[in-house]
């Protein structure tokens, strides 16, 4: 697995450690390249509606590359946007592979929870 941080806690909250532990007690995990928000997922800025000039690789083409080249089989972020724009880009990333799967935290969480307790009839 291999973690995104979304701008919206790391740049703007300067959280870090918190999803970091989260993924921690779940899976293994490994840093990308360019790790915390040194890059972007291409959501910022309304980019999400609109698209890179003629010519420009997309921001979330280019992120969605460096983490599938990363080898992990899942990519894990903590943001709805981030998750909107790598779930196209992680499908073109890896063309001629299955494209890693792409969870949100949360849904890593979810997946560990123990089964709820059995009700007694």
């Amino acid at each position: 697995m291999v973690y995104h941080d979304p701008c919206y806690l790391g740049r703007y909250q300067d959280i870090y450690a918190e999803p970091r532990a989260v993924i921690e007690q779940q899976a293994t995990w490994s840093k990308p390249a360019q790790p915390r928000a040194q890059l972007l997922c291409g959501a910022g800025g309304g980019l999400a509606f609109l698209g890179e000039e003629k010519g420009d690789a997309r921001v979330s083409h280019v992120r969605a590359r460096e983490l599938a080249a990363t080898g992990a089989s899942t990519v894990a972020t903590a943001c709805p946007f981030c998750n909107t724009m790598f779930r196209d880009a992680l499908t073109q990333s890896r063309p001629t592979h299955h494209p890693a799967q792409l969870l949100d935290i949360a849904q890593l969480t979810a997946r560990n929870l123990p089964p709820p307790p059995q009700a007694e009839s």
